[in-house]
């Protein structure tokens, strides 16, 4: 997104994928443990109680489609015109899911590509990157977005400082 009220642009990233998780086990060992697969129900190991697993990808039919809402940065402090998000299906975690594209006030966008990290009823995690197609004043930094159920809409926070960690209230267009 813009490079927000400080103005430049981030470092570049790579897209930040999931594979295995590494967690303490009893006695404060870490040991790994394999991210469940889409395909496979939760099960009582798998430390992912609300977890939702869709039966045809890896993202549940609620964060699905085409959403719009006004975005803020600096905790509402300063307007960064409209963010428009597109979230499709994917078969696992680490695939894109779909875009941000923020239009600021005077029609300048930037475009966020999202790569999902995990995804259950209460929240879809990603990790966004501005497209290489972008301009000088979008920040190409990679960070992590969340999106997440508020009643009919979808709640957008970004933890990206250099643009301000922007947030936005989402409703479904399409």
């Amino acid at each position: 997104m813009h490079g927000g009220p400080g103005g430049g642009r981030g470092a570049g990233g790579g897209h930040g994928g999931v594979g295995v998780h590494v967690r303490p086990a009893a006695g404060g060992r870490r040991r790994r443990q394999r991210l469940r697969s889409a395909g496979r129900p939760p099960s009582a190991t798998d430390g992912a109680g609300d977890a939702q697993t869709p039966k045809d990808g890896a993202v549940p039919a609620r964060y699905l489609g085409k959403w719009t809402g006004k975005a803020s940065a600096q905790k509402g402090l300063v307007p960064l015109g409209t963010f428009d998000v597109t979230v499709n299906q994917v078969p696992a975690p680490g695939r894109r899911i779909g875009t941000v594209t923020q239009t600021d006030p005077i029609g300048n966008t930037c475009v966020d590509i999202l790569t999902l990290k995990s995804a259950t009823k209460k929240a879809l995690v990603a990790t966004g990157v501005g497209a290489k197609s972008n301009k000088g004043q979008c920040s190409q930094a990679s960070h992590t977005v969340w999106l997440r159920p508020v009643g009919a809409e979808l709640q957008y926070t970004s933890k990206d400082p250099k643009a301000g960690d922007p947030e936005a209230r989402l409703k479904k267009v399409g």
